[in-house]
């Protein structure tokens, strides 16, 4: 057991927190801090990110509180979290789980369990860099238009160049996933076995089911076994999974083939970023233009979202202003065409960023990586001409002309 672990737990009933404050303070280990709120708002718990573990009592208001913890998760603004309730129904642990939850407990408390449930919540933390985590959603907006190639040579950049985060790269095709060709990877590991334990996976058990490439890569991706193949798991799995990547990762990047699963909304509404693969086809710029309206209606902001145009040629008929006049207000940026080099680095089994690191094409994938990362660079030659630089505040897309 660690030391010194901070907890903080939260709620509208006094009588419930000083049952779970009771129940902890047996344990000189816990520096435990309640606090009683009647006004569940960001505002009102915005410190509690200062702790290690965050505890949630839930009142009659669950939906809205669980809703409010879920998204503050996503800003990296709170600790991770516990949940308990007097309620023990699917629906609550299902929103609990989409919020983020590490673990659930009802009234009256099990103490055993839920001091087991903090000290591993702890381990985890003590070890963990402090850079939050971030969870990237790449997805084509028609097939084919290359979001698997992107996805590999971003989480690769994530993972081995300056910033050397801790990175995993999920294939969400279940049908038969083709990331390991990108590193030559080959193993037994399944995710859709991976997914089937998520209840009782922890950091360590997780690393039993991923592959590790030489740039630090963390592989988790479905065997390519098509008579295995059955889309059935549920959106709450999907997302308790992702929530413990996140715990363990700080980066997370997701290959998803079919992003208007039911299943994935969840991932959609709560990812940091979601990049739209398409190319320079008309049909690719309806399957863009329809995918964003679902994305708007699910309720996930624009600002989180980019469009790419990959293979991008700038004699291309379809071109960069047809497209964005077309798509509206949305972040474009672009991947020049390069077939050889692409094609190339497929067949060797290596990723193109490690291979061509020259290439005008992997400058722009770089230059995409520190879109989503967050980095800004100072103003740089434009590749070939493409793209006039539109505004100070666009100057980064200045490098990331298409792959």
């Amino acid at each position: 057991m660690n030391e010194n672990t901070d907890i903080r737990i939260i709620g509208r009933s006094g009588t419930r927190l000083s049952l779970i404050e009771d129940t902890l303070l047996t344990h000189p280990e816990f520096r435990v801090q309640r606090k009683l709120v009647v006004d569940f708002s960001k505002d009102a718990i915005a410190d509690e990110r200062t702790s290690d573990v965050l505890i949630a009592d839930l009142s009659d208001n669950w939906e809205e509180e669980l809703a409010l913890l879920g998204s503050m998760r996503r800003a990296s603004e709170r600790a991770p979290l516990i949940v308990v309730s007097s309620e023990d129904s699917a629906e609550i642990i299902k929103a609990a789980m989409k919020a983020g939850a590490r673990d659930f407990f009802t009234h009256p408390l099990p103490g055993d369990d839920l001091v087991a449930a903090i000290a591993a919540i702890s381990g985890e933390s003590k070890v963990r860099d402090v850079v939050p985590s971030s969870v990237t959603l790449v997805m084509n907006a028609k097939g084919g238009a290359g979001a698997s190639t992107l996805a590999a040579n971003i989480a690769c950049l994530m993972s081995s160049t300056r910033r050397r985060d801790k990175t995993v790269l999920l294939d969400l095709d279940f049908a038969g996933a083709h990331q390991p060709l990108y590193f030559d990877l080959k193993g037994a590991s399944d995710v859709r076995e991976a997914l089937s334990y998520v209840h009782s996976l922890d950091e360590t058990a997780l690393q039993g089911y991923t592959l590790e490439h030489s740039s630090g890569v963390h592989l988790l991706a479905a065997t390519q076994d098509l008579a295995m193949y059955e889309n059935t798991v549920s959106d709450t799995a999907l997302a308790e999974f992702v929530s413990l990547l996140s715990m363990c990762y700080q980066q997370v990047v997701i290959d998803l083939p079919r992003p208007a699963e039911p299943n994935v909304l969840p991932l959609l509404q709560n990812a940091d970023k979601l990049m739209i693969v398409m190319q320079q086809t008309l049909t690719d710029v309806q399957g863009a233009k329809r995918l964003l309206g679902y994305l708007d209606s699910a309720g996930v902001p624009r600002s989180r979202i980019r469009v790419v145009i990959n293979r991008f040629e700038n004699r291309h008929p379809v071109t960069h202003d047809d497209i964005e006049s077309t798509l509206g207000d949305v972040e474009i940026l672009s991947v020049p065409n390069d077939y050889k080099h692409v094609s190339t680095a497929l067949n060797a089994g290596e990723p193109l960023v490690e291979r061509t690191r020259n290439a005008p094409v992997t400058t722009a994938i770089r230059a995409l990586t520190d879109n989503i990362l967050g980095v800004r660079k100072k103003a740089r030659r434009r590749f070939f001409g493409i793209l006039p630089p539109k505004s100070a505040d666009t100057e980064q897309n200045a490098g990331g002309k298409a792959a």
